[in-house]
């Protein structure tokens, strides 16, 4: 705080020690972004939640994610993000409601202004450009150009005036401050006139029609208050603002802080939901915070690739749990499979189930989704399932195509599980059963492979 006497501001120069990686290993990292407003089950329960991004690791830690933010910041970087320089980007800082669109949508990263808003004409010797300082010769305001229309002699533009040097009025001059020589005139009374002007990229939008959230960075001048016009340089939309706009806080790096272990989210920062831990932490745009599940991994080593047929599914007693679900109601077609009892949450989003067929077989069906009591399937039902018969999820189920077989579901609690091997091709083996666990760091088995030739 700037007053009397003397204040001290330290400034600390420790390392850090979750940045340790020389910057060209970094660099080539393939982390990806995509960038903008998103809905994300990050949480792993429906809905979904809003983010401005859906960062990928596509195989790094959750530290390198940290490392690659801080690299697209560094001085002198090459990097763009939201279409500025790394060294620029900070991270949504202002949330602002609007409302009484007309002329959009608004488009994500480009420029938003509000301040003074004024038509001229009888420009000469232009044009104006964004950015340049311009003076007013009756009523003495001086200020800085944020939006620009130009068609030649006539146009619009969005002023920041400097607070304490007058109020635009119409018909007055317009100049240059900056050396050049252009001049206009102002055109019809200007809106605004006792706005405080600013500028800021569009980082993220939701657009409802004539109503929304634009999420900014805040650039230049002061966030914009309630009641001002909002214009968007690119797309040439206009909107109110409609309320307070709130406030967000930013991080030193945008990404948020690393434990070197886990990521500790900024404002808005979302990732592939399968990428993230229940040790890391997030927050929505809602500034809601988010914990991720316990996505867990059970696998079976020792497989013969090409030969082998691998089966995981629900144990109870030492065998298969063939009533672990109940199917509800008479299904003979269609793409979905109600049960009476709620899926299992543990259950992987996508995988396969079988499901007692009227002839006493437990057919293979493929699910692409599920919610509920609802097994979504990827082809329509051609088999004959009455009501109350058995199903149960097959974790795992298939001819191995590696030396390894794996499936990922969220942990809750511990899950009993029964494990199938066999080989009857090239080189056959004893079927190899046993039992195992998904547990809270998911769980493994090794096939024993006895020869049977």
């Amino acid at each position: 705080t700037m007053g009397l006497g003397n204040s001290v501001a330290a400034i600390f120069t420790a390392a850090d020690l979750n940045n340790e990686t020389v910057q060209g290993t970094v660099n080539a990292w393939p982390i990806t972004n995509t960038e903008g407003y998103q809905l994300l089950e990050i949480s792993g329960t429906a809905p979904a939640e809003a983010y401005y991004s859906q960062w990928a690791l596509n195989s790094q830690g959750i530290n390198d994610l940290y490392e690659f933010a801080k690299d697209i910041q560094r001085r002198g970087t090459a990097e763009t993000i939201h279409g500025i320089n790394g060294s620029l980007f900070r991270g949504i800082t202002t949330d602002v409601a609007y409302n009484t669109e007309s002329g959009g949508p608004f488009v994500e990263d480009e420029v938003i202004a509000w301040g003074t808003t004024l038509n001229y004409d009888n420009e000469i010797t232009g044009p104006f450009v964004v950015g340049e300082a311009i003076g007013f010769g009756t009523s003495g305001a001086v200020g800085v150009i944020r939006e620009l229309t130009d068609a030649g002699a006539t146009g619009s533009m969005v002023v920041q005036i400097e607070p304490g040097t007058g109020t635009v009025i119409d018909g007055e001059q317009i100049s240059q401050l900056d050396g050049g020589t252009a001049t206009a005139d102002v055109a019809g009374t200007p809106v605004g006139t006792a706005n405080v002007g600013g500028a800021g990229i569009l980082i993220a939008l939701y657009d409802n029609g004539t109503d929304g959230n634009l999420y900014l960075q805040v650039t230049n001048g002061t966030a914009p208050a309630a009641g001002y016009v909002l214009t968007g340089a690119t797309s040439g939309a206009t909107a109110a603002v409609n309320g307070s706009p709130v406030a967000r806080t930013i991080a030193p790096v945008f990404i948020g802080s690393s434990t070197g272990s886990s990521l500790i989210g900024a404002y808005g920062i979302g990732a592939v939901p399968g990428d993230l831990s229940s040790s890391d932490k997030v927050f929505d745009l809602g500034n809601n915070l988010v914990t991720p599940p316990n996505n867990v991994t059970f696998t079976v080593f020792g497989l013969e690739s090409g030969e082998d047929r691998v089966l995981v599914g629900p144990e109870a007693g030492g065998v298969i749990e063939f009533a672990q679900l109940t199917l509800d109601g008479l299904h003979n077609s269609g793409t979905t499979l109600t049960i009476v009892e709620d899926i299992p949450l543990d259950t992987p989003t996508a995988g396969t189930l079988r499901v007692l067929d009227d002839d006493g077989t437990y057919k293979l069906l493929n699910v692409s989704s599920w919610t509920g009591k609802v097994f979504t399937l990827d082809a329509a039902i051609t088999d004959t399932f009455s009501d109350t018969a058995n199903v149960w999820i097959s974790y795992i189920d298939k001819a191995a195509a590696a030396a390894s077989e794996s499936f990922t579901g969220v942990y809750l609690s511990d899950r009993a599980l029964f494990i199938r091997v066999r080989d009857g091709g090239v080189s056959p083996i004893k079927t190899f059963e046993t039992t195992g666990t998904l547990g809270e760091s998911g769980g493994s088995t090794t096939a024993i492979r006895t020869d049977d030739s």
